[in-house]
């Protein structure tokens, strides 16, 4: 099969295990397909799986897994809260890389030798920019928006207040209200992206790199401050690099996204709603211009009310508390590494990251080991983002079942070319 045919079938199972959405009067059904299927499809390639997910970084990983794990029960039932909530956030990571592990194995079945990581990262960039095309179309579209706004399922009767604020007039897609965990996997998308433009991938023409790579940069402007922010900051650390080694790519990298900016104030000066999203988007910068102040209301709140001393004893073992009888997060607090340390304390809340920071230390050495330069720039990219992400919000969870595949492939890989040296 030709690296760069796509087989819409597999792009269409890539976009909804990332993206789902379920229908009023038949989500549950849904949802219990989405991992029915997955762990079923485990079971039916855990011989083939095996050998990729018992390596020592997986399993270093999965140790760190279960001891915060045990955590999460034994700290709750020691303070007597019987909050559980944490808990229920520690076995979406299951879930999550279920859905990896079905994809990989569905991906391995369908390309065979040719199953390569930059080919699925080929799908995973498309399937994010399809997620931020269906928000541009909602926004070309407004009564296609009600339409499925008043058919789909919400996570809480939250998501629907805030899909309706104006400001949040682009925090909403297919999926329904797209925020935080949607920005983040844009970022990712992005960082990607740019790894298929540096390696030179043949998996797609050079113009439908740029293209992805603008369409992740959108989505990050689309669904959270946070990414916008966090993609500036990684790109001056790659601007410098590309200045010396690809000045080519800088300079198209540089016009592709002037254009973007042009679109985007055009649209701006001529359509309200695109109006209300940019002063929301680009306040920070706006901020700047107007007063000189580098900030927005929303960073402020986060660096002053939610980051506080805490006594030895709960940044030690936590208080037990993941959410506040109001429904809330505990001490209100939304910056991602104070929740858990609040929770179980710092030792568990290091472990947790430990169990992300193991796989993506094993994509390092696989890159390292095929004298990938660019592969080993991109993991350093990525423990960035992930860094910066967890002042605002908790994410190292989600970000395990995003890399998941990415190592597996790596050795998947390193064993084919071993295997072909073997019988050259």
């Amino acid at each position: 099969m030709n690296k760069r045919n796509i087989n819409i079938p597999f792009l269409l199972l890539c976009f909804y295990m990332y993206f789902p959405f379920a229908f009023k009067g038949i989500g549950i059904y849904q949802y219990l397909l989405i991992y029915g299927i997955s762990y079923i499809g485990i079971i039916f390639n855990i011989r083939k799986l095996k050998k990729y997910i018992t390596t020592e970084y997986i399993v270093w990983a999965f140790i760190c897994y279960l001891i915060i794990f045990a955590g999460s029960i034994i700290i709750p039932l020691g303070y007597r809260t019987n909050d559980f909530s944490y808990t229920r956030r520690l076995i979406s990571i299951i879930n999550l890389s279920s859905k990896s592990l079905f994809l990989i194995s569905i991906f391995i079945r369908i390309y065979k030798e040719n199953a390569k990581l930059d080919l699925y990262i080929k799908y995973y960039v498309l399937s994010c920019s399809i997620l931020v095309c269906t928000t541009i179309i909602f926004l070309m579209f407004p009564s296609l928006k009600t339409f499925w706004k008043n058919n789909i399922i919400y996570n809480g009767a939250n998501e629907i207040e805030l899909a309706e604020l104006r400001n949040y007039v682009t925090r909403y897609s297919i999926i329904g209200f797209s925020g935080f965990r949607q920005t983040f996997m844009c970022a990712i998308s992005y960082i990607l992206s740019m790894y298929l433009i540096l390696s030179k991938s043949n998996v797609m023409k050079n113009i439908s790199k740029y293209i992805v790579l603008l369409l992740s940069l959108l989505g990050t402007f689309f669904y959270g401050r946070i990414g916008l922010l966090v993609i500036l900051c990684i790109t001056s650390l790659i601007i410098p690099v590309l200045l010396i080694k690809k000045p080519k790519i800088l300079i198209t990298l540089i016009l592709s996204v002037l254009i973007l900016i042009v679109v985007i104030n055009y649209l701006k000066d001529s359509n309200e709603i695109i109006r209300t999203w940019y002063n929301w988007a680009f306040s920070v910068f706006i901020n700047y211009i107007e007063t000189g102040d580098l900030s927005t209301g929303s960073s402020e709140t986060l660096f002053t009310r939610m980051y506080f001393k805490m006594d030895t004893d709960t940044f030690l073992i936590g208080d037990g508390l993941y959410t506040s009888s109001s429904g809330g997060y505990y001490m209100r607090t939304d910056a991602g590494i104070m929740r858990p340390i609040l929770f179980y304390g710092i030792f568990l809340t290091l472990m947790g990251y430990m169990s992300c920071l193991f796989i993506l230390y094993g994509m390092y050495k696989k890159f390292k080991i095929n004298n990938e330069n660019w592969g080993k720039f991109i993991c350093f990219i990525i423990l960035i983002t992930l860094v910066a992400f967890e002042i605002k919000g908790e994410i190292f969870y989600f970000l395990i079942s995003l890399i998941l595949p990415i190592y597996i492939l790596l050795r998947y890989n390193n064993d084919l070319q071993i295997k072909g040296e073997k019988y050259e």
